[in-house]
């Protein structure tokens, strides 16, 4: 991204991990961080850690209704458009976590794909990137790469979300590219 002060930028999964961090990135080059999570204390942490440089959600992106309340109140704060959509929520499985907790395997088709395709399309429809500069980014991972390139079986509902993810990515990056005015 270019110049960024003044922007808001929309970060999924935002309130901790790499999330947290892109959130520290951007606010620390002047952009507002606009927050999306669904864990309330570690939001309401990093809203105090940032300050006025920050807003936050709490937004499970599975809801659309929640996802669509949301994108509401930022497309009224920033009218002519955030610079980018940080899609960056996810989890992680693998054999031995579904062990231990049933169910993590829909758990991460559900928001690594269901989710981000909810929060992305959103966007897209309510045209609410900066049409001269508004970009859309994936945090992925190269579980979702070819058979063979390092992810092993017992990763393989993980490997299927981050794959459908890159897939999803490539699909919308002709509609996504003339959402934001660059053809």
């Amino acid at each position: 991204m270019d110049d960024i002060r003044g922007a808001a930028v929309v970060v999924t999964g935002g309130a901790q991990g790499l999330g947290l961090e892109i959130a520290r990135t951007v606010t620390g080059e002047g952009a507002h961080a606009v927050l999306l999570d669904v864990d309330e204390a570690a939001l309401a942490a990093a809203g105090t850690a940032f300050g006025r440089s920050c807003t936050t959600h709490v937004c499970d992106i599975r809801d659309a209704a929640a996802v669509d309340a949301v994108l509401a109140a930022v497309q009224d704060r920033w009218p002519a458009g955030v610079r980018a959509l940080v899609n960056n929520a996810g989890v992680f499985t693998d054999d031995a976590i579904e062990v231990v907790q049933p169910g993590r395997a829909e758990l991460a088709v559900a928001v690594n794909v269901h989710g981000t395709m909810t929060v992305t399309n959103a966007v897209l429809d309510r045209g609410l990137l900066d049409p001269r500069s508004g970009q859309i980014v994936f945090v992925n991972s190269s579980a979702g790469d070819p058979p063979g390139s390092g992810t092993g079986a017992s990763e393989r509902h993980y490997a299927v979300s981050k794959g459908a993810l890159t897939a999803y990515a490539r699909v919308i990056a002709g509609p996504a590219r003339s959402a934001a005015g660059s053809g």
